[in-house]
C-alpha cells in the first residue's frame, strides 16, 4: 500500500510503472542492435529536447503510439524522428506534430485502451528507411507461444545508460489466462484487449513504451506497461492488442 501511494504521488512526474518521463531511460533486455532499414516503420518522438516514447508509422501522415505517452501534452513542441536507427539529431527526418488523437476510452490510471495517434505537419516520403507498418485484421488473435519481436531504443540493463541504437529482441507471447494470473495481485490488471509477451532476461522495460510488438513483421501490440520487474519470468510486458483497435486506427488516421 505504501509503494502504491508513493507511485501515485509520482505519477505527476511520469516516473512510475512504465509511464514515460521527460528524459529517456528505456531499455530492451537480451537483444541485439537492429540494422538500418530493418524496421523502417519505427519512430521515436520528443517534447522539446526530451524523448518521450516510440511509435510506428501508420501512413504518410500518422504515427501510432501509446495514449499515456501523450495524454495531456500540447502539440506545439512535439516532434517525430523517423528514418533512422540512431537517436542522434543529425540522422533521419524530423517532422512536427499538429494533432494528438487519444482513444476516447483511455483510462490514465488503469492504462486501458492505451492507444493514440499523432498527426504529422507534413507527409513523410516513403523510402527504404521510412515505411508504414503492417496492421492485423480486426479481431485477429495471436496464439500463446508465438515468437514475437520487441523493438525500441534503450539500454540493455537497468543499471546502464541509454544507448543510441535501435534494438530488437524475440520473446514468446503469453496466453491471456497466464498473463492475467501473473498480475492478479498487482495494482493494474490486464484486459481482453491486452497482449503479453516476454521471458526471463528478454523483453522491454520501464519507459520503452509506444513501440511495436511484431509477429512476422506485423504489429500485434503497442508497448504499454510493465509489472513487478523488467524481463523476469513472472513479469511479461503488457501491450495494447492492435487487432482490437485497428478499426479505430483506420477511422482516425485519415
Amino acid at each position: 500500500m505504501v509503494s502504491l501511494i508513493l507511485c501515485l504521488l509520482l505519477i505527476s512526474l511520469s516516473q512510475c510503472y512504465g509511464a514515460p518521463g521527460r528524459t529517456r531511460t528505456s531499455r530492451i533486455y537480451g537483444g541485439s542492435e537492429a540494422s538500418e532499414g530493418e524496421f523502417p516503420f519505427v519512430v521515436y518522438y520528443y517534447y522539446y529536447d526530451h524523448i518521450l516514447c516510440d511509435g510506428t508509422i501508420v501512413n504518410e501522415n500518422w504515427v501510432l503510439t501509446a495514449a499515456h505517452c501523450v495524454n495531456g501534452y500540447t502539440v506545439e513542441a512535439i516532434y517525430v524522428h523517423a528514418g533512422t536507427t540512431q537517436s542522434s539529431a543529425d540522422s533521419g527526418v524530423v517532422v512536427a506534430v499538429t494533432d494528438i488523437v487519444v482513444h476516447e476510452g483511455f483510462d490514465e490510471m488503469a492504462y486501458t485502451n492505451d492507444v493514440a495517434l499523432l498527426k504529422l505537419a507534413q507527409s513523410l516520403s516513403f523510402s527504404s528507411t521510412i515505411q508504414a507498418v503492417s496492421l492485423p485484421a480486426s479481431g485477429q488473435q495471436t496464439a500463446a507461444g508465438t515468437t514475437a519481436t520487441v523493438v525500441g531504443w534503450g539500454s540493455t540493463e537497468s543499471s546502464s545508460t541509454f544507448v543510441s541504437g535501435l534494438r530488437k529482441v524475440d520473446v514468446p507471447v503469453w496466453s491471456d489466462a497466464d498473463c492475467a494470473a501473473t498480475y492478479e495481485n498487482y495494482y493494474m490488471w490486464t484486459r481482453e484487449n491486452n497482449i503479453c509477451a516476454g521471458e526471463s532476461g528478454k523483453g522491454k522495460c520501464g519507459y520503452d513504451v509506444g513501440g511495436p510488438l511484431l509477429v512476422n513483421g506485423q504489429q500485434v501490440g503497442i508497448a504499454s506497461w510493465d509489472g513487478y520487474d523488467c524481463a523476469t519470468a513472472d513479469s511479461p510486458g503488457v501491450y495494447a492488442e492492435v487487432s482490437y483497435f485497428v478499426d479505430w486506427i483506420n477511422q482516425n488516421a485519415v
